[in-house]
């Protein structure tokens, strides 16, 4: 029973490294576009 708990931990830990690396990214790329729009948009 332990390790079911355990390994459930891990589960949601693992989950919620990839959701927080994916919307890292998703926000990363957002940022950066928003700075390149900028960039062209006032030259």
């Amino acid at each position: 029973m332990f390790g079911l708990l355990f390994k459930g931990k891990a589960m949601i830990g693992v989950a919620l490294f990839v959701v927080a690396g994916f919307a890292c990214r998703q926000l990363i790329f957002f940022l950066l576009k928003l700075h390149l729009k900028k960039k062209y948009w006032s030259e």
